[in-house]
C-alpha cells in the first residue's frame, strides 16, 4: 500500500473515532441525568406511597374502628361541639349549582364520616345555630342563579334550621348589591328563601346586615315585625322599609351605621335591656337619616343604657321636620360617651344641654379639628352635671398635633387627662386665636400621649379612618384586654370556654378507658 494513502487512512479512521467517542459521552451524560431524575421519582413515590398507606390505615380504622363506634356519644358530641365552636354555616355565591361549600364547613365534614357520627352530628343543635348568608343576589330573581335550580340550598337551609331546634340563632346578610352614594343603596329584591328564615324569627339572637335593601325581608300581612329575643343588632349601610315597625324587647347592643330610612315609627316600644348604642350617620345618601328626634326617642326608651357612640359627620344629624322641643334626657346608667366628629353643632346647641349623666365615667372626643363650643363643653363638664367624670379622651386620627404626616391613614392616638382644670384648659384654647403651633404646645403640655396599635382590616366601600372610628370605643374601653368590640358582645359567645369546661369534666369520667381513643379522635378531627 502506497504509504500517503494509509496515512490518509489513519486520519480518516481517527476522526470518526473522536465523533463516535463525543457522541457516546453525551448519551452517557443524558442516561445518567434520566437515571438520578428517575431515582428522585422513585423516592417520591415511596413517600407517596407511604403517607397513603397511612392514610388508608386511618380511613381503615375508622370503619367499624372501637374507638369510633365505643367512644361515648357524650364525648363525641363535645368533641364536635369544640371543633365547630365560632365557625359559621356558609351560604354563599354558587350554592345554586353544587353544594361543594356546604360541605367545607367543619360540621358538614363531621357528618359525613360515618353514620355514626352524623346521627351525633344531626342530634347536636349547637353546631348548626351561626348561619352565614353572603353574595345573595345570585339567588334572587333574574340573578346568576335563575336558571339553576335551587332545591338544594332550600332543603339544606331547612336541614340547618331543623338541626338548631330551639336553640337561638345567630345570623349575617350580606348580599353586596350596587351601592351608589346618589341614588341610594341598589335594590335586588329579595330571594325566595328569605320566608323560610323569617319564620324563625323568634329565635334570632343576633343578627347583623351589611348593604343591604329591607334588611328584615320585604313586607308582610303584618305593619309590625317582633324579634322577641333578638340581643345584637348591626345594621350597617342598609334601607329599612319606612311602612314597616320593628319590636326588640330584648335587645342589648344596636349599631346602626348609615341605616336610612328610620323613621319616629321604625323602633317600636321600650329597650329595657338596651346598654350599649352606635349610630354613625357618617355618609349623604340622599335618604332620611337618624334625625335628632330619633336619637331622644332611642335614648328616652333606653333607662339601662351604658355605652352612648355617635358620629353624624360634619354636617351633623338631619334635621326634624315635627318642630317639637327637645326635652331633657336622664340616663342614669350610661358610662361611657363618645362623640366622632365632635365639633358638629348638634352636639353642644342640642345634645349636651339635654342630656343628664349622674354616673358618667369616660368622655372620648373623636376626629378634633376644631372643638366645639367651649361653653357647652364646659357647663357639661361640670361636677353637678358629671360628678363620676374620670377622664376625658380626645381621640386624634390625623396626627398634624404631634408633627406627624397628615395623610397617614393608619396613625391613630389618643390623649387622655383626669384633671377638670386640664379639659376646660384644652377647650378653650383648642376653639380659641392663637397658631397652630400654640395650640400644639397646650395639648402636648395638658394629655398624656398614647398610639393605639395598628389594626388588620378589609377594605369595603369604606377609607381607613371609618374604619377606626367604627373600633374606636373598644379600644379605649375600660378593658382594654377584650377581644370583643363594645356593643358585639353576647353571652353565646361565651359558649367556647364553658364547652372546653364541661369537655374536661366528661374526659375525666372516662379517662381510664378512652384517653387513648379521645387523643385519635381529636387528632383526626382537629
Amino acid at each position: 500500500m502506497d504509504p500517503t494513502a494509509f496515512s490518509t487512512l489513519l486520519l480518516d479512521e481517527s476522526q470518526d473515532v473522536e465523533a463516535l467517542t463525543a457522541r457516546f459521552s453525551a448519551r452517557l451524560k443524558d442516561l445518567e441525568a434520566k437515571k438520578e431524575e428517575t431515582e428522585r421519582e422513585l423516592d417520591r413515590l415511596e413517600d407517596e406511597i407511604d403517607r397513603t398507606k397511612r392514610r388508608l390505615e386511618e380511613l381503615t380504622s375508622l370503619d367499624g374502628s372501637d374507638y369510633t363506634q365505643t367512644l361515648p356519644e357524650e364525648i363525641v358530641r363535645e368533641i364536635f361541639s369544640v371543633a365547630c365552636e365560632g365557625e359559621w354555616i356558609l351560604f354563599a355565591e354558587n350554592l345554586g349549582r353544587d353544594d361543594s361549600s356546604f360541605r367545607q364547613t367543619t360540621a358538614v365534614a363531621l357528618s359525613h364520616v360515618c353514620r355514626r357520627w352524623y346521627k351525633i352530628a344531626d342530634s347536636c343543635p349547637r353546631l348548626w345555630t351561626r348561619l352565614s348568608l353572603t353574595n345573595l343576589d345570585e339567588l334572587r330573581p333574574g340573578g346568576y342563579g335563575e336558571d339553576e335550580p335551587l332545591p338544594s340550598f332550600l332543603a339544606f337551609l331547612k336541614v340547618v334550621l331543623r338541626r338548631s331546634k330551639s336553640l337561638p340563632l345567630h345570623l349575617t346578610l350580606n348580599p353586596l348589591p350596587c351601592y351608589d352614594a346618589e341614588d341610594g343603596i341598589g335594590y335586588f329584591g329579595w330571594p325566595p328563601f328569605w320566608g323560610v328564615l323569617l319564620e324563625s324569627r323568634h329565635r334570632w339572637s343576633s343578627f347583623e346586615a351589611v348593604q343591604s335593601a329591607d334588611p328584615f325581608g320585604p313586607s308582610t300581612n303584618t305593619n309590625c315585625i317582633s324579634f322577641p329575643v333578638l340581643s345584637n343588632l348591626r345594621i350597617q349601610l342598609c334601607e329599612l322599609d319606612q311602612d314597616l315597625s320593628y319590636h326588640f324587647p330584648n335587645l342589648t347592643n344596636l349599631f346602626l351605621d348609615n341605616a336610612v330610612n328610620v323613621s319616629a315609627k321604625t323602633f317600636i316600644g321600650s329597650f329595657p335591656r338596651l346598654v350599649n348604642l352606635t349610630i354613625f350617620s357618617r355618609l349623604n345618601l340622599g335618604l332620611p337619616n337618624v334625625s335628632p328626634g330619633i336619637l331622644f326617642d332611642l335614648l328616652k326608651a333606653s333607662p339601662s343604657l351604658e355605652t352612648l357612640r355617635l358620629n353624624f359627620g360634619d354636617t351633623g344629624p338631619d334635621v326634624d321636620h315635627d318642630g317639637r322641643p327637645f326635652r331633657p334626657i336622664t340616663l342614669p346608667s350610661l358610662r361611657t360617651l363618645e362623640l366622632q366628629h365632635s365639633y358638629a353643632e348638634f352636639y353642644a346647641s342640642t345634645l349636651l344641654p339635654n342630656l343628664s349623666t349622674p354616673v358618667l365615667e369616660n368622655i372620648d372626643l373623636l376626629e378634633i379639628a376644631v372643638a366645639m363650643d367651649p361653653n357647652a363643653l364646659t357647663e357639661f363638664l361640670s361636677p353637678a352635671k358629671v360628678p363620676r367624670l374620670k377622664q376625658l379622651r380626645i381621640v386624634i386620627g390625623n396626627p398634624y398635633f404631634f408633627d406627624g404626616d397628615y395623610g397617614d391613614p393608619e396613625w391613630a392616638g389618643y390623649l387622655q387627662s383626669n384633671s377638670r382644670a386640664d379639659w376646660v384648659k384644652w377647650s378653650t384654647a383648642v376653639s380659641g386665636a392663637g397658631s397652630l403651633g400654640k395650640k400644639k404646645r397646650i395639648v402636648r403640655n395638658t394629655f398624656t400621649k398614647t398610639e393605639l396599635p395598628l389594626l388588620e382590616h378589609e377594605v369595603l366601600y369604606m377609607d381607613r379612618k371609618d374604619y377606626m372610628e367604627d373600633h374606636i370605643g373598644w379600644l379605649l374601653a375600660e378593658k382594654e384586654d377584650d377581644d370583643e368590640p363594645a356593643g358585639h358582645s353576647d353571652v353565646w359567645d361565651q359558649v367556647y370556654g364553658d364547652e372546653m369546661e364541661a369537655l374536661e369534666g366528661i374526659l375525666d369520667l372516662f379517662k381510664t378507658s378512652f384517653t387513648e381513643e379521645v387523643a385519635r379522635t381529636l387528632i383526626f378531627i382537629l
